[in-house]
């Protein structure tokens, strides 16, 4: 299902802005979002079918994690309304 068209997640609430970094939310058809940042690892959880993580380099991303980060390094398969 997610595979043909990207996941849509039509709500984010940060729940925590350090040590990890981590947002919770929904999709439109309404599976749990759990995005996750925490040593050079962003993890994003979308109910239980599906799970990302990506291993960043120390150099790409200074520990440090964004919304906006998580947007460019998602694009083309996750849309975040």
């Amino acid at each position: 299902m997610y595979f043909n068209t990207p996941i849509q997640v039509v709500s984010l609430k940060q729940t925590s802005c350090a040590c990890p970094y981590q947002l919770e939310g929904k999709t439109s058809n309404g599976d749990a979002v759990y995005v996750r940042y925490r040593s050079n690892t962003l993890t994003i959880q979308i109910g239980d079918r599906f799970e990302l993580r990506l291993r960043l380099s120390s150099a790409d991303s200074n520990n440090i994690c964004s919304l906006s980060e998580v947007i460019r390094l998602t694009s083309g398969f996750i849309v975040w309304l």
